[in-house]
């Protein structure tokens, strides 16, 4: 066997085992560009077998792999330089032990999953989530060299599902020295001083009812953008909250102001008077409660334990998690209906939402759920899980 076919084999039987794992891959060409005319399908579903068989029969290409929901919501950290990953790694050591990690030709791919995550630009590279794509082993690099795993990815199960802001993966580490005198340069009065001081902890108000405690960490915004969702959020887990949900919205203004405060790194409403109006507008309005959860915990209890006897009855395997997930969410709902959209259950089991309404409609003709109360264009339907 060539030299060239040796290798063409390779990144075919990688690629296959990638596509094993639910992740969508793309064949490499020239300058690290997608070697096919548009890769925008598969954003939203993977390629078959028989067309990855196709794209890697040719021989040069590379591999990649399509980030974000259709890959299990797997993002990329791209360290540019070895200084940079070093820097990241001395204050996240636990994470640089255990997260998949490749080494390239400057410096470090850091593999973990985030939901609703997007691609952002550093000066020591790039945070990249849904809507990019990254050269994966065993590519060459058009400079020389391979892409090479320093720490596989053996199974999505074993990339755990964070937070960004838990991460360091949305700051800069390789910081220049003219980085620092741009930024020592800048008044002491700049809002970068004050993001800085306002992201440090503090300890919690003593007067706070730790359920309480736990609403606010629960819905806290990860990026700017998310703050009146986040904020309905909270609302909704406060009336979930023995401790809360029966008091005047008055008596909760030190637990908003607590929200507020933790939030402040995040949002650019700065003011509370604008976060406390629109807490009390959203109490009158928020009509169910949340009891407790929040996404990384769904995903943890659809990745966990074996499927559920009722999901075993189908093929399709993104259907199998569908049921897994109506399952976990009917527990942590408990004898109240659960909600859930087909976009959000897209985003969370990485399919389109139109495969996932067309599963959710066939779990429902099936017994396996039923339907309490109808979706609209802009709310989810509340279901009830049979399947035990």
């Amino acid at each position: 066997m060539s030299r060239c076919s040796k290798v063409r084999n390779e990144v075919l039987k990688e690629a296959l085992r990638l596509r094993s794992l639910r992740l969508s891959v793309l064949p490499i060409g020239q300058q690290k560009k997608p070697a096919i005319r548009s890769w925008k399908e598969y954003q939203e579903n993977a390629a078959d077998k028989p067309t990855i068989d196709d794209w890697f029969n040719e021989p040069g290409f590379g591999l990649g792999i399509v980030l974000g929901p259709v890959s299990g919501n797997l993002v990329v950290r791209d360290f540019d330089t070895v200084e940079a990953y070093k820097a990241w790694k001395r204050e996240y050591p636990h994470l640089a032990a255990k997260l998949p990690t490749v080494r390239t030709k400057r410096g470090f791919h850091v593999y973990a999953r985030i939901l609703n995550c997007k691609t952002k630009g550093f000066k020591d590279g790039e945070l990249r989530g849904a809507g990019s794509y990254v050269v994966a082993p065993p590519s060459k690099h058009p400079d020389g060299g391979r892409y090479e795993w320093l720490t596989p990815l053996e199974s999505l199960k074993d990339v755990p599902l964070l937070k960004v802001d838990r991460t360091g993966f949305n700051r800069e580490w390789g910081v220049t020295e003219s980085h620092v005198c741009e930024l020592v340069s800048k008044p002491v009065c700049e809002p970068v001083c004050e993001s800085v001081t306002a992201a440090s902890p503090e300890p919690p108000v003593e007067d706070i009812p730790s359920e309480a405690i736990r609403a606010i960490e629960l819905s806290l915004p990860t990026s700017e953008g998310t703050r009146n969702m986040k904020l309905f959020e909270f609302v909704r887990r406060l009336k979930a909250s023995p401790q809360c949900r029966d008091k005047d919205p008055k008596h909760l203004k030190p637990i908003v102001r607590e929200w507020h405060r933790r939030a402040l790194p995040f949002i650019t409403t700065k003011g509370f008077d604008d976060t406390w109006l629109e807490f009390l507008n959203a109490w009158k309005n928020a009509k169910f409660p949340t009891w407790g959860i929040d996404e990384t915990e769904i995903l943890r209890g659809v990745d966990a334990g074996p499927l559920p006897i009722a999901a075993t009855q189908y093929e399709d395997p993104y259907l199998q998690r569908l049921v897994k997930l109506c399952q976990v969410l009917q527990r942590h709902a408990g004898g109240a209906a659960f909600l859930l959209a087909c976009r959000k259950a897209g985003t969370w089991l990485g399919m389109h939402y139109k495969r996932s309404s067309k599963w959710l409609r066939l779990l429902t003709m099936d017994g396996i759920i039923s339907v309490v109360t109808p979706g609209t264009k802009t709310k989810g339907a509340r279901y009830r899980y049979h399947g035990d």
